[in-house]
């Protein structure tokens, strides 16, 4: 007669490289402050849990180490459960991949885009196409310092979102660790030579956006500071 019995399983805390998007494989990177109270608040005590079997790394024998101790159960490592081996791309970003660009994608604006939309009357789907690629320049503005803005539009939805200023503090704090300031790219009154270092800039941002999100910019991006969803030349969706 075969007993069934559940399964369960539980993926490791939080590590730092985690958190910056970097590929883990089989590198030993323990748990950082953040994976050990996650550990705390995965408690699966409602349970019944007689083992639990975990392989050699850091953070996984972390993780198992602070469960078993509130499910009184047996801990046994397993090599064969290991984490397979990424090669050289052990260390190495991944793309879009990190917990800052996952919950930047996710987080909460609606009370900055329904204020934006009622200021500058954009349409819905001119908003769901402004809340997207603001949501990815911070992504890249994460990655790149100094990076400018160079959408008048998705800057638009920007002060907005700045406007509630508790929500967006917490939204820094949150996602990035620290405020998130505000960078306009300004490229007037500018000598033949920032132009041309500001033109330089802006290919390394189409490059850096492109080769983040493996796509062709969007066309936002390469309008007129000047021009506007509401002018003859449209965005395309």
């Amino acid at each position: 007669m075969i007993i069934r019995k559940p399964f369960y399983f539980m993926r490791h805390g939080l590590t730092d490289w985690n958190f910056e998007g970097l590929c883990q494989g089989q590198v030993d990177v323990p748990l950082n402050d953040t994976g050990v109270r996650q550990a705390y608040e995965n408690i699966v005590q409602q349970h019944e849990i007689t083992h639990v079997f975990y392989s050699p790394l850091k953070r996984a024998s972390q993780t198992a180490e602070i469960v078993s101790k509130f499910i009184s159960a047996t801990k046994i490592e397993m090599i064969e459960i290991q984490e397979c081996n990424f090669g050289n791309r052990q260390g190495k970003p991944w793309k879009l991949n990190s917990w800052a660009d996952l919950k930047t994608l996710d987080y909460p604006m609606d009370y900055a885009i329904k204020k934006c939309q009622t200021t500058f009357r954009y349409t819905d789907e001119e908003m769901e196409i402004l809340s997207k690629e603001l949501r990815r320049y911070f992504i890249l503005g994460n990655k790149c310092k100094g990076l400018g803005m160079y959408s008048t539009d998705v800057d638009n939805l920007w002060h907005m979102f700045i406007l509630f200023t508790k929500e967006y503090a917490k939204f820094g704090n949150d996602v990035f660790g620290h405020f998130f300031h505000h960078a306009p790219e300004d490229n007037s009154n500018l000598s033949d030579d920032e132009k041309r270092q500001a033109h330089k800039k802006f290919v390394d941002f189409i490059t850096v956006y492109e080769e983040t999100f493996q796509e062709p910019i969007h066309s936002i991006w390469l309008l007129n500071s000047y021009q506007k969803f509401t002018d003859s030349t449209k965005l395309k969706v």
